[in-house]
């Protein structure tokens, strides 16, 4: 019964999501802007955007994080749109509208048989990666979580593989790292870093941004294993419906790593980022909901 129903509900907004993204952006953007009025006049996670902002940026004056917040909603109501919209758009389009300031620095590894990790995290626009691709020797592993409406995930699966990625669940990510290795085919896999870990999933704690935090040690843990250069990439918004990306070496050698090494560079590099522009991080995101056990350790 389950299942008949998330098949009714996919079929009903599949139509209006197809319709929707053959309009021109800028008509678009324009349901993005109800959509920020809504969220505004129904406070959408008011309270656990409010809370994470103040223990975040306990810096900021009150009148700076109430600034923030609604650039903040601003801002995922575009993020919601450009999720959908991106259905619509061509590859020069994509390319056009996200774009790589040093995509050499990460190709050359490819062009040398080597393969490489990418970390990012929910800021700015991280859907749009998927114009990398096509200007890319490497064969691109995007991880995703799947969603629970298997139409919808499906839908979402070919929306990323459709500049050429492949969309992998988490719990296959290493056979696939592997599988391509033993075919020396070079692979650049995609992880988004800053999503909450399930409890049984922590495998490291830190303070990031003034707060307990529970880390995957996932990146950490292939990279050690494998010897595969880490990157970050840096996403800014430079305006509406467009976005530069920059890579930023993390480690070139990290099987000489010391234990949580490569995930404290990656933590501290995404607070100075987040600092940077605080209105493009994920503020509605329960981040912060497991709370640290007495046996698990923080760093000294």
């Amino acid at each position: 019964m389950k299942k008949y129903l998330q098949a009714i509900i996919f079929w009903f907004f599949y139509p209006v999501l197809r319709i929707f993204t053959w309009m021109p952006l800028r008509l678009q953007y324009l349901f993005a802007d109800v959509l920020y009025f809504l969220m505004l006049v129904s406070g959408y996670r008011k309270k656990v955007i409010r809370n994470n902002l103040k223990n975040a940026l306990p810096e900021k004056s009150e009148k700076e994080r109430k600034s923030i917040e609604r650039k903040f909603y601003r801002h995922l109501a575009d993020s919601l749109l450009e999720s959908v919209a991106q259905m619509g758009f061509s590859r020069e389009e994509l390319a056009l509208r996200f774009r790589f300031k040093n995509p050499e620095l990460i190709n050359r590894y490819a062009r040398e048989g080597k393969s490489v990790l990418l970390a990012t995290a929910h800021y700015a626009n991280w859907e749009w990666f998927a114009s990398f691709p096509p200007i890319s020797p490497f064969r691109v592993l995007a991880i995703y979580k799947p969603l629970r409406n298997p139409f919808m995930d499906r839908l979402f699966v070919k929306i990323r593989e459709r500049t050429g990625a492949i969309a992998c669940p988490m719990e296959e990510v290493v056979r696939k790292i592997y599988f391509f290795r033993d075919k020396n085919i070079p692979t650049l896999t995609y992880f988004i870093v800053d999503q909450r870990p399930l409890r049984k999933s922590i495998g490291y704690w830190d303070i990031f941004l003034h707060q307990e935090t529970p880390f995957y040690l996932g990146i950490e843990k292939i990279a050690r294993k494998t010897g595969f250069p880490v990157f970050f990439m840096k996403v800014d918004k430079v305006a509406r419906g467009y976005y530069e990306a920059e890579f930023i070496l993390l480690e070139e050698e990290p099987a000489q790593t010391k234990p949580y090494e490569i995930t404290r560079k990656h933590i501290r590099l995404l607070e100075e980022i987040i600092r940077e522009k605080p209105e493009l991080w994920l503020w509605s995101h329960r981040r912060w909901k497991h709370k640290r056990l007495a046996e698990e350790i923080l760093p000294d």
